[in-house]
This record gives structure tokens, C-alpha cells and sequence, in this order.
């Protein structure tokens, strides 16, 4: 009667730990770190793979600085204007028959946070191919990111080309 009572004891706790949160089997949440790279990795894939000026605008702040080989662009309008842009201009050319298929790389990706702020260094890749020709660019980026009701947004970038300064 003891074992049994043991035993019983026994699958009443593995049951009860099985539906509990954070059960074996149970996928674990992401950590802040990987949060903030899959974000980056969504927002470059809808400015280079498939532009998108509404997923952009919904990920950054209003007030968004950026550097881009030039002084800095303060705001989301001269951004979300190249988006479109983009966007109107591959649309023609797939509708011209084009055939252009575009890649993306995160080259080497490191995540620094620091309480509500995270800050993310790569180099990207972008290879396009299409038209018979093939195209490559490579930039170092820095992408600042801000929580802000509990959502990450982008409030500032610094894109540099890659490779030796002439």
C-alpha cells in the first residue's frame, strides 16, 4: 500500500510540473538579446528583400536619426519615401518579367544591452541577381534600438561601406 501511495504520489507530481509554465517540452522564451537580433534580421529583410515603408514606420520611432555617408537624417519621411521607391521600382521591374531574387546576411551580429537599450553591430550582405548580372554590398551597421511599452524601436542607425577608405 506504501509504494503504491509512493507511486501514485509520484505521477500526481510529474502531471501536475507537466502543465505547470516552464515544463520540460515547453518552448523557452527568447532572451532580450535574441529578441533584438530577430528583430533587426526582420526589419532589413522588409528595407532590402521586400520593401515594406508600414512594417518600418511601425518599428521605429517617430523622432529616428540616422547617419548614411552623409550629415544626419533626422525622421521617418525621407526613409519611408525610399522605401517606396524601392518598392515601386521592383515591383516594375517584376513586372516587366524581371526575374531579380535578392540575399541577405547578417555577417557577424553582436547584441549589447543595456537595461531598455540595445545596441546591434554587423556587417550586412546584399547579393542581388537578375537581368543576367550580379550585384553585391557590403556595409557595416550599428542599429540602436529603445523599449517602449514593452516593444522594441529602432531610434537610430549609422551605415558606413565596408571594406578599405579611399
Amino acid at each position: 500500500m506504501k509504494t503504491r501511495l509512493t507511486l501514485l504520489m509520484l505521477v500526481a507530481l510529474l502531471t501536475a510540473g507537466a502543465s505547470s509554465p516552464g515544463a520540460r517540452g515547453a518552448a523557452p522564451s527568447p532572451s532580450p538579446e535574441e529578441e533584438v537580433l530577430a528583430l533587426t534580421r526582420e526589419l532589413l529583410e522588409n528595407i532590402y528583400l521586400h520593401p515594406n515603408p508600414d512594417f518600418y514606420a511601425a518599428h521605429s520611432v517617430p523622432e529616428l536619426t540616422a547617419f548614411e555617408g552623409g550629415p544626419r537624417i533626422e525622421g521617418l519621411d525621407l526613409h519611408l519615401f525610399a522605401l517606396q521607391q524601392l518598392a515601386q521600382r521592383l515591383q516594375q521591374e517584376r513586372a516587366r518579367g524581371a526575374r531579380l531574387e535578392r540575399h541577405l546576411e547578417l555577417i557577424n551580429p553582436r547584441v549589447q544591452l543595456y537595461a531598455d537599450t540595445a545596441i546591434v553591430t554587423f556587417t550586412s550582405g546584399v547579393w542581388t541577381v537578375g537581368a543576367g548580372e550580379f550585384s553585391s554590398e557590403f556595409l557595416n551597421e550599428t542599429r540602436v534600438w529603445v523599449r517602449q511599452g514593452g516593444e522594441w524601436k529602432l531610434a537610430h542607425f549609422h551605415k558606413s561601406p565596408y571594406g578599405p577608405v579611399q
